[in-house]
């Protein structure tokens, strides 16, 4: 009598009589389809020692895996979100925030987004170019973006022409900006640099085709595209060089730099030879880059002492 009051309490939740008026115990998932068969074994079994505390234990589970449970994990999650979303709507005190989830938007976008670049109003600036090749320089330089702009691409550059005449470089003519119809603007700059290997030819003849984008803003963000191509140099007809600037102020009103750069086939050359150029092109590349870094970082320092 004890050991069928234990089962009704902990286990016999439900009773349904078959078709064949035999007894059919429902349990729930842990007896998924417990019928019996006509012959009229129906009587649940009971534990070795007749205490039925596995089946307490399978009622608690049953508990916790209630559908219910469910409803309430439901609840709380949708509470939680209306919580984070009166958050951001808050404003003032909690534009941080705002803005952390802007960027951490456009980082999944565009994997070369830097976090710590905001606009004056706070929000990231994105750049709409591909940001393909390999990356020569990234650098944050303590510098506004607009003087940096005017130090690099200005026409009337002091910093860039006392560069070209450190390395030996001669020729150097810079054009005029010109908007184009979409909204672009482009110049060609040519200039006659001075080679450092010791074999083939001591100097060639580069003319660079620049673009800035038009998704480019003043104060906040320039993107600008370089096609370079040489003359004077074995298979100089055979390939371009594509580079991309990538300049944004920061919150501390620096400059984030990234340069982009890969090496365009347009003839067909021997494997050996495209091994040969892609290797050389790179190499001159991120030595003329680290170069103009460390001037730029001079040029800096000078200015903040005078």
């Amino acid at each position: 009598m004890k050991g069928w009051k234990r089962w009704k309490r902990g286990f016999g939740k439900r009773r349904t009589t078959t078709s064949s008026g035999t007894t059919a115990v429902q349990r729930g998932s842990s007896l998924s389809n417990a019928s019996v068969g006509s012959s009229g074994a129906g009587t649940p079994r009971k534990s070795k020692n007749g205490s039925g505390k596995h089946r307490k234990k399978s009622v608690v589970n049953r508990k916790q895996s209630h559908p219910n449970s469910s409803s309430k994990n439901s609840r709380v999650n949708s509470r939680g979100i209306s919580q984070s979303q009166s958050v951001i709507a808050s404003g003032g005190s909690q534009s941080s925030r705002l803005q952390e989830a802007a960027v951490s938007a456009v980082s999944f976008k565009n994997p070369f987004f830097v976090r710590r670049s905001y606009g004056p109003e706070g929000y990231p600036m994105v750049c709409d170019a591909t940001h393909e090749g390999r990356i020569i320089l990234r650098e944050e330089f303590n510098l506004p973006v607009d003087i940096l702009f005017n130090m690099l691409f200005s026409n009337t550059s002091t910093f860039l022409r006392n560069f070209h005449e450190k390395r030996q470089s001669r020729d150097l003519n810079m054009g005029e900006w010109i908007t184009v119809p979409n909204g672009d603007r482009e110049r060609t700059v040519k200039v006659t640099v001075a080679l450092q290997g010791n074999v083939g030819p001591k100097t060639s003849n580069v003319t660079e085709y620049q673009t800035i984008r038009k998704c480019s803003e003043a104060g906040k963000l320039y993107s600008i595209d370089v096609n370079s191509t040489n003359a004077g140099i074995p298979y100089a007809d055979a390939f371009n060089v594509e580079m991309h600037f990538c300049m944004k102020c920061t919150v501390e009103n620096h400059t984030d730099v990234v340069i982009f750069a890969q090496v365009k086939f347009i003839k067909s050359v021997w494997a050996v030879i495209k091994t040969f150029i892609e290797k050389n092109t790179y190499a001159g590349l991120e030595e003329f880059f680290q170069s103009m870094q460390k001037e730029l970082h001079e040029e800096f320092n000078n200015t903040k002492k005078s």
